[in-house]
């Protein structure tokens, strides 16, 4: 799991969103530029260079592996969060968020209008059309079970959470092939 000083949750991220936040700090009256990594996995691409960054790990050996780190934390992340928590003063004023929201909205609109518009001209079917109709026609509390790679991508873009639905799949970087079973577990 990582956080980064960039992004607020619902915004887009490597995987489910089409565009990097740009810097919201400012707005956001945070402290410009404190990134806290909790994983070790190498986005590079998607790693600020110009802010300063904690990292927390149990294994030693890996912090500072992937960047330059101005505070390292040998420790456990849920501990160092619960300490970490009290200290965080509630915001009443949602703005930020909303203008947030509203960008990431936007910006996933368009994406998925990208393979859902003009669907006659687009042979073979593209799979994210395929998700869009998918999305439309499941049932309210349906459960979803993706495998990895884009399955994973076109679940996150194109099927709606309602808080009813549910998603089952293994997200991590080290299985395979594992919705069928899911889905006859779910059922």
């Amino acid at each position: 799991m990582q956080w980064n000083g960039r992004r607020l949750v619902g915004q887009p991220t490597p995987v489910n969103g089409p565009v990097r936040a740009l810097p919201p700090w400012r707005r956001a009256g945070l402290p410009r530029g404190i990134e806290i990594r909790t994983s070790d996995f190498p986005y590079g691409a998607f790693l600020s260079s110009d802010v300063r960054t904690v990292q927390v790990d149990v294994r030693a050996e890996h912090l500072g592996r992937r960047s330059k780190l101005d505070l390292a934390v040998w420790g456990d992340v849920r501990e160092t969060l619960s300490c970490l928590t009290p200290k965080v003063r509630p915001k009443t004023d949602r703005c930020f968020l909303d203008r947030m929201l509203k960008k990431h909205a936007d910006a996933l609109e368009g994406v998925v209008k990208a393979y859902t518009r003009g669907v006659d001209k687009h042979i073979p079917i593209h799979p994210e059309f395929v998700a869009s109709v998918l999305d439309e026609e499941a049932a309210d509390d349906a459960i979803f079970t993706v495998d990895t790679g884009m399955c994973n991508v076109w679940a996150a873009r194109y099927l709606s959470p309602n808080g009813r639905r549910r998603m089952i799949g293994s997200f991590t970087h080290d299985s395979m092939a594992d919705a069928l079973p899911q889905a006859i577990g779910a059922q």
